[in-house]
């Protein structure tokens, strides 16, 4: 369901790609995730998600940045 390349800017990474059986598999389970995250989330309003997102938005750059190997100079 998936495939791997090597990433054209860095040769040392591979990048994970879905193939078509794959992209037909989250084709159908979309709308069940999207069902589920509406009744976790159906009670917060607009700006409560836009703040919600935001913050796992930095917490999610945070872990990048700590878990990102360090150039040694």
């Amino acid at each position: 369901m998936a495939s791997r390349r090597r990433d054209a800017r860095d040769r040392r990474a591979q990048r994970i790609f879905l193939t078509e059986k794959g992209l037909a598999t989250l084709d159908a389970l979309m709308p069940l995730v999207r069902r589920y995250a509406d009744g976790i989330f159906g009670e917060f309003v607009d700006e409560e998600r836009a703040v919600l997102r935001g913050l796992l938005m930095r917490v999610e750059a945070r872990l990048d940045a700590v878990l990102e190997p360090k150039e040694i100079a």
